[in-house]
């Protein structure tokens, strides 16, 4: 806007304060004087019309030149969201999975999931984060495992026993492990113990 003002005041053909001695504030109506007559406030109406194309090329000239600022290719791209840190767990084994159906249906079943997962050194703590079971027929389970680490980092792998429990049907088809969106193992039969 300095820039247009600028243009504005140097416009010898649309400001007419140069011929007639108007003052600027009069002129845009930030301030009425006291006293001014209808003819000076239709004066003013009319001086500020023929200002505006003077006002409207300065602010065009002046826009053309901050968007071709703003374009240039030395701009900063925006920040990109991190992905998600990968899964701790560098391999598992040993994965099996079965319900324990003893007193079924007077009492719930039990599935039990247990495997070996190894981490990138000794002091995780692996811990079962959900269990999701999927409607089929036979149910199919999935079981989220998850591992904190520890305050002082180690230089060997180590492997760990996981195991979990959870309420569950006496019959389940299959169960999934998986580790923040990674899967470590799927157990397709799972055997049910009455």
């Amino acid at each position: 806007m300095a820039e247009a003002l600028t243009a504005y005041r140097g416009c010898d053909c649309c400001y007419p304060r140069r011929r007639i001695g108007w003052d600027w504030a009069a002129l845009t109506g930030e301030m009425e004087p006291a006293g001014w007559s209808v003819i000076h406030t239709i004066m003013s109406k009319f001086a500020t019309a023929l200002a505006l194309p003077c006002l409207l090329a300065a602010c065009t000239a002046a826009g053309s030149q901050r968007s071709q600022a703003v374009a240039s290719p030395q701009t900063v791209p925006p920040p990109t969201v991190p992905p998600p840190a990968p899964c701790p767990i560098t391999s598992s084994s040993d994965w099996r999975a079965w319900v324990d159906a003893k007193g079924w249906p007077d009492r719930p079943a039990t599935l039990h999931v247990a495997g070996r997962a190894t981490l990138p050194w000794a002091g995780w703590q692996i811990y079962w984060k959900n269990m999701q079971v999927l409607q089929s027929t036979p149910p199919h389970v999935y079981v989220e495992l998850d591992a904190k680490p520890p305050s002082v980092g180690g230089q060997r792998p180590d492997a760990q026993s996981v195991t979990g429990s959870w309420p569950s049907e006496a019959v389940i088809g299959s169960v999934t492990i998986v580790c923040r969106n990674t899967q470590l193992a799927r157990v397709s039969t799972v055997e049910t113990v009455r």
